[in-house]
């Protein structure tokens, strides 16, 4: 296990949100301080890529649990972390798996209730022990069975709920009891799905959920409980006498013993996804829209609107002065009994490109610099663009440090401006306004830029203070992606659309070269429909281009031969390449989960990012990788 003290220097700032108790206004970004990053220590893949943004790591959280403020674990899109009371150290990784609930007794009894999609077509659900060293499967779901909830007193009692998939919400009620030897069916042939289940010990347990009254498990059978109804997706309480559910269909119900009734509060909280409490008059709730809210034993009220569309996933804590919230992307929320503290948000990211280990970019919504030690914004020139969120870096070419060049779009509700900027070593600034999609840079003065056009693409041809058309391919030829060995052996990637036979258009995937002459065009020999999304080389006989259904191809000087990617779906979309030399070169999958695949001069092989998903480019030199997600996620691997 690692913990990668190494990358610390590369950690995004964090923040001290303001406190504000269940009777103040809510939160709002101008009452954010900075805050220490000691509290997020950067984790590790068993590969050796490191978080660098956000910190401590950037995959979904759903799910939390623990003993004391010294012992505390969460849960999310593949991956177990460990919270100390000083760092978060990354425990175990499973790619495969959504960790969609997490409970644990002790540090060696922790349950996970997982999905996968191993076909490209369906979801399979399953249910995991941690014994303290290794994950083992006591329950695989046959097809058709959706599994939401999980909760357990100890290691021979615990409960699993769901359903049989049924559009319409009304298919067999999965209530699923573990004794330490098996499991036993005891929905009793109810319908409906349900989607929570929660208790105070073995014969206290409660569930509901779509199409499913509120339950009541006494220790020997369910049954209907009195009050009002809700959907619930979650249950806490104190005790038997003190139950809290939330979920859709208004403000938390409250269980008194007797029956569920509605509370008091200043409004209608939809969508509440988690709810813990210290006590009786201290229970927290995360609701939909990012919302905290906070019961203190009169009434409801709005506690923190966070600052982001990222939703909320679990909460959880130890006292009244120590509550954790898991989220979206990895951002974790810490209460202290007096304020909030939250990791600074990420912009999302599109593309990666350096010229060395010690000049890397990483570009999106906003612009990010690695010297080799840490990753600093840079982004002045467009602060208005960041600051609103208007701005998207499509592509980008690292001449060095002080000269870069960028294609972007500045988007506001009722304009979209494109146009390509240029870094100097001091700002950013607008050259000129051209519709650009991808770029490539042969030399400081040597720009080549692929330009849409209204039914095609054209590629024109800059000195960096002014453009000229090299070669019109309009209509109906559409590139995508460019890279050259020089001057005069440029390639470029698309599709090119044509008359289908049965009717109608099909595109069909095809590469274009420039051999310092004339522009070539062929068929790239993948079928009807195919795409091809990128290429990269690192020499004239060393070319790689990728696209959809895992197409991957090489060009050895000669010819183009197909090449298969092993392990993985005909879902794969590989969106970028990059190579490094004939024996090592990377493709990321953009859609599915597989992430990062290596060339090692071999096979294609899958590499353990860390990162379970939401990766788009890719970027490697003498050793150090980095890859970049949209979400503002960038890991790296540090020789």
């Amino acid at each position: 296990m690692k913990t990668c003290a190494h990358v610390l220097a590369g950690v995004a700032t964090a923040f001290l949100v303001a406190g504000c108790s269940s009777g103040d206004a809510p939160a709002t970004r101008a009452d954010l301080k900075p805050l220490s990053a000691a509290l997020a220590m950067p984790v590790c893949s068993k590969d050796g890529w490191c978080w660098q943004r956000p910190s401590p790591q950037g995959n979904d959280l759903t799910g939390m649990w623990g003993v004391s403020a010294t012992d505390a674990w969460v849960a999310g899109d593949g991956a177990m972390l460990h919270w100390d009371g000083v760092a978060w150290t990354l425990v175990s990784t499973a790619q495969d798996e959504r960790f969609v609930a997490f409970w644990g007794s002790a540090t060696n009894n922790q349950w996970a209730l997982g999905s996968s999609n191993p076909d490209g077509n369906s979801l399979r659900f399953s249910v995991r022990q941690w014994d303290g060293s290794a994950w083992t499967v006591r329950y695989q779901a046959p097809d058709g069975v959706v599994l939401e909830g999980l909760w357990g007193t100890g290691p021979r009692d615990v409960w699993v709920a769901g359903s049989v998939s049924d559009w319409s919400g009304r298919g067999a009620t999965v209530l699923l009891h573990w004794d330490g030897s098996g499991w036993t069916d005891t929905a009793g042939g109810r319908t409906g799905s349900a989607h929570a289940i929660w208790g105070t010990g073995p014969s206290d347990v409660w569930t509901g959920g779509d199409h499913l009254p509120l339950l009541h498990w006494d220790g020997n059978a369910w049954a209907e409980a009195p009050g009002e109804p809700i959907v619930p997706m979650t249950f806490w309480g104190s005790g038997p006498n003190d139950v809290w559910a939330g979920g859709f269909g208004g403000s938390p119900l409250h269980w008194d013993g007797q029956a569920w009734s509605k509370s008091a509060g200043e409004g209608v909280y939809s969508g509440i996804r988690s709810l813990w409490g210290s006590g009786p008059a201290d229970v927290w709730g995360l609701a939909d829209t990012s919302t905290v809210i906070h019961w203190d034993g009169l009434s409801w009220t709005v506690a923190w609107q966070m600052d982001t569309w990222q939703a909320f996933g679990a909460i959880w804590g130890s006292a009244a002065n120590d509550v954790w919230i898991a989220a979206d992307a990895g951002r974790m929320a810490h209460w202290d009994g007096t304020a909030w503290t939250l990791p600074d948000r990420t912009p999302g990211l599109n593309r990666v490109a350096g010229t060395g280990p010690t000049d890397v970019w990483a570009v999106g919504a906003s612009v990010a610099h690695w010297d080799g030690t840490a990753w600093t914004d840079r982004v002045k020139g467009l602060e208005s663009w960041v600051s609103a969120g208007q701005l998207s870096i499509d592509d980008f070419a690292d001449v060095g440090p002080e000269d870069a060049w960028a294609v972007a779009r500045a988007q506001t509700d009722l304009t979209t401006t494109s146009m390509v900027l240029h870094w100097d070593g001091r700002q950013w600034a607008k050259t000129s306004e051209q519709a650009g999609v991808a770029l490539w840079a042969a030399g400081p003065s040597d720009l080549w830029m692929i330009e849409d056009l209204d039914n095609g693409s054209r590629i024109i041809r800059g000195d960096g203070a002014t453009w000229a058309p090299l070669h019109d391919f309009a209509p109906d030829v559409f590139l995508r992606s460019l890279w050259g060995s020089g001057a005069n052996d440029v390639w470029a990637v698309g599709t090119r659309t044509v008359a289908n036979p049965a009717g109608g258009t099909l595109g069909l995937a095809i590469i274009v070269h420039w051999d310092g002459t004339a522009w070539s065009i062929q068929d790239a020999g993948l079928g009807d429909y195919a795409q091809l999304a990128s290429i990269h080389g690192s020499g004239p006989s060393d070319v790689w281009a990728v696209g959809a259904g895992a197409a991957t191809l090489h060009f050895n000087g000669t010819a183009w031969q197909q090449v298969a990617v092993p392990g993985v779906s005909g879902n794969t979309y590989l969106g970028r390449v990059y190579v490094v030399g004939p024996g090592d070169a990377w493709a990321i999958d953009q859609l599915e989960r597989t992430g990062a695949i290596h060339w090692d001069g071999t096979t294609w092989s899958r590499v353990d990012t860390g990162s379970s998903g939401d990766l788009h480019d890719v970027y490697a030199v003498d050793g150090y990788a980095v890859v970049v997600g949209f979400r503002g996620g960038i890991v790296a691997r540090v020789p």
